[in-house]
Order: C-alpha cells, then structure tokens, then sequence
C-alpha cells in the first residue's frame, strides 16, 4: 500500500512526542513492506534524519527565519500537496490538524487525534 504522510508536525517541531510517533511508525509501516513517504518539505525536524534514505522528501533547516513560520507552512503546503498528487498514494495521513485542507478528495485521508495533556501538565 502506498502511504503518504504529510509535513505538518515536521514543520512544527524538532523533537516532540507526535513527530516521534509518526517517524517510528513509517519505520515500522516499512518492515511490513509497505511503500511510505513522508513529505516534509522545508522541515526542521531531527528524527526524519533516521529514515532510510528516499523516504523523507523534503530538506531540513536548522530553523526558520524569524517570523516566517506560517510562510513555511503554507509553502509546505502547497509543495506537499503537489508532491502528493503527483506520487498517487493510496492513503494520506495527515500528521498533526489541518489548518487547509489538501485538494484531492479522492484520497483517504487519515487523522490520529493524539491526547498531548500529559506533556503539557506534567509534574
């Protein structure tokens, strides 16, 4: 199955739980042989670096300049998107809450609601 994940978490986050999450299961999607890409765009995140090489399409910025957060992230959008379209997965899954939906309706699409709490409030 061709499984294609999206770049909003690697755009937000360096380290974190959900970026982690995501990266550890294109791993394990992988061992089960399916073809998965992640397309990253302009990214800053360090755990696509532990990939196989030709599954993360995108580069890596140490960061970004400042104030230019959102610019990155609807220029990642726009890339990702054609990127996609392009590579005809079977699956999108989207890695964090979409702020603008992706074009093609004919796609599964697929979100993790993920319960971060814990992280927010712990001690």
């Amino acid at each position: 199955m061709k499984i294609a994940f999206d770049y909003q978490i690697f755009s937000q986050q360096s380290y974190g739980g959900i970026s982690r999450y995501y990266s550890r299961l294109a791993t394990e999607l992988l061992k089960l042989e399916q073809d998965v890409s992640i397309f990253a765009g302009l990214h800053r995140n360090n755990y696509l670096s532990d990939l196989p090489n030709g599954v993360v399409k995108g580069r890596k910025l140490a960061k970004y300049p400042p104030k230019t957060a959102k610019l990155f992230q609807y220029a990642n959008h726009y890339w990702s998107n054609y990127q996609i379209n392009v590579w005809k997965p079977q699956v999108i899954h989207e890695t964090y809450y979409s702020v603008v939906p992706f074009t093609s309706k004919r796609i599964p699409r697929i979100v993790t609601a993920l319960d971060m709490i814990h992280e927010l409030f712990s001690g």
